[in-house]
């Protein structure tokens, strides 16, 4: 297991680029909001993965992690970015992406619409390489 120490960690950008063999469960602290190819390029990660309320920007942050697939629950509703975060993983492996759509009075957010009603291929989620994302419901905040 790796676990990031400390509550006051924001930035993680690039932090696992290019680790070709990590495989490992990884806990990401309550306090990033910038996860910019954090994993991109991480070819044999296949672990279930949280990402927490915090995070902002998802950029690139699976790109290239051709072995990727379980269960992934994006706990944010906040994404103001997630351009290419599933770009050229595998198709042939299911990644269940499980993100709250709504806030709890309803309101559509900006992580809905471009997770999943972008017009953007890039940008949409569902449906693009192996990815599938399923409706957590109404965040508890």
């Amino acid at each position: 297991n790796v676990q990031i120490l400390g509550n006051s960690v924001t930035n993680m950008s690039s932090t696992f680029y290019s680790c070709y063999n990590l495989n490992q469960n990884i806990k990401i602290p309550n306090s990033v909001t910038n996860m910019v190819n954090t994993f991109s390029g991480c070819s044999n990660l296949n672990q279930n993965i949280q990402i927490p309320n915090s995070v902002t920007n998802m950029y690139n942050t699976f790109y290239y992690c051709s072995n990727l697939q379980g269960r992934i629950n994006v706990l944010t509703t906040e994404l103001i970015n997630s351009y290419c975060t599933f770009w050229s993983t595998n198709a042939s492996k299911p990644k269940d992406v499980y993100i709250y759509y709504k806030y709890a009075n309803g309101d559509y957010t900006k992580t809905y619409n471009l997770v999943v009603a972008s017009t953007y291929s890039s940008y949409k989620w569902h449906g693009q390489n192996g990815v599938t994302v399923h409706d957590l419901g109404s965040a508890p905040w």
